[in-house]
């Protein structure tokens, strides 16, 4: 059940969420992680949690990650808010969806990488379901890495440079995910990144990457030919 306006019906949806809410958090003891708290809940009771569910609840705030201001989210992803977290649920569902169609259970995970975690709108959907002892966030911006180390009481958030090497060890992740980064990178960083990824990469893991579709290389190769390369930015923004 979730709350998405102030009619007398919403309201009455909105009081059975924080009874829930307050009934989880009473059943356990101070510091437990959201993989303990939330483990069980379903993904639109999740999302609920981070939008409604922390604005009304101080003590939920403590435990779950915030959110920077509407100019950052705007730069780094388009759109702000309520909006902001829908995609970074949808793409954790995307994930899931994918890790378990090609090694199984996503609960069993042993280690999951957000690559270009940004202010991590993705990770922080997975808290439910991995123990944050496996989550990690690494990103080429000091401010998001900074944001995510103050935000999120769980996890662990690291600075990277923008090449290669990691100080990660062999064959450490299950899985990794790069949403939206490889279309920033030049071809010389995406092949080196690809080196490291297959270093720290456990065999039998899965890495997932999301690119320009095919339609973006139509348009890239028919404003070369008409001399046309500064639309492309513009046209596909």
């Amino acid at each position: 059940m979730i709350a998405s306006d102030d009619s007398p019906e919403q309201r009455l949806v909105t009081a059975h969420n924080m009874l829930r809410l307050n009934a989880l958090l009473d059943s356990a003891p101070n510091d437990t992680s959201p993989h303990r708290l939330f483990g069980t809940v379903d993904d639109d009771y999740w999302l609920w949690l981070h939008k409604e569910g922390c604005r009304k609840s101080a003590v939920l705030r403590k435990i779950l990650p915030g959110m920077p201001d509407d100019k950052w989210q705007f730069q780094t992803v388009g759109v702000v808010g309520d909006a902001a977290l829908q995609m970074g649920l949808n793409s954790s569902r995307a994930f899931k969806q994918i890790y378990e169609g090609l090694a199984g259970d996503f609960s069993e995970c042993s280690s999951v990488l957000d690559f270009g975690c940004g202010w991590g709108r993705v990770i922080r959907f997975f808290l439910k379901d991995i123990a944050p002892s496996k989550l990690f966030g690494i990103d080429v911006v000091k401010q998001n890495i900074e944001f995510c180390q103050e935000s999120f009481k769980w996890g662990h958030f690291f600075q990277n440079n923008p090449f290669p090497s990691t100080s990660f060890s062999d064959e450490k992740f299950q899985l990794i995910y790069a949403l939206s980064v490889f279309s920033h990178l030049s071809e010389d960083a995406h092949l080196k990144w690809l080196e490291e990824f297959s270093r720290i990469l456990k065999p039998g893991g899965v890495f997932i990457a999301t690119t320009w579709g095919r339609e973006f290389i139509t348009h890239c190769e028919k404003s070369r030919d008409q001399k046309e390369l500064t639309s492309v930015t513009r046209a596909f923004a």
